[in-house]
C-alpha cells in the first residue's frame, strides 16, 4: 500500500506483500485452510457460526483435517453442510495425513 497525492492509499499487485491469511483469502477467490484458520475466519463459511467455528478448532486439535470431508467429524456438521463449505475450504498437508 502506498500514499497518493490526495493522501489515499493504493494497492499494488507486485506480489511483494505478505501471503493472504484468514477470511480475506475468500475475497480473492482463495479457500480457507481448515487446519490453520482461526475461529473468527471460519465463521465466514456458509452455515458456520461462532459455536461451530469453535468446535472446528477444538476438533482439529485432536487430529488434523486431511480432507474437507473430515469436517463431518464435528458435531452438527453433516454431508449437506460439508458440501456447502467445500468450495470455500481446503486442507493443508498436516502431519498424519497421507499427502503430507
Amino acid at each position: 500500500m502506498r500514499s497518493t497525492a490526495r493522501g489515499l492509499s493504493a494497492v499494488g499487485c507486485d506480489g511483494a506483500g505478505a501471503p493472504l491469511d484468514g477470511a480475506v483469502r475468500l475475497l480473492f477467490g482463495l479457500p480457507l485452510d481448515l487446519n490453520r484458520a482461526d475461529a473468527r475466519a471460519l465463521e465466514v463459511l456458509p452455515g458456520i457460526g461462532p459455536g461451530r467455528a469453535q468446535a472446528i478448532v477444538r476438533e482439529r486439535t485432536q487430529a488434523p483435517f486431511c480432507r474437507v470431508g473430515d469436517l463431518a467429524r464435528v458435531r452438527g456438521i453433516g454431508p449437506v453442510l460439508v458440501a456447502r463449505i467445500a468450495p470455500f475450504a481446503w486442507t493443508s498437508g498436516a502431519p498424519g495425513c497421507a499427502d503430507s
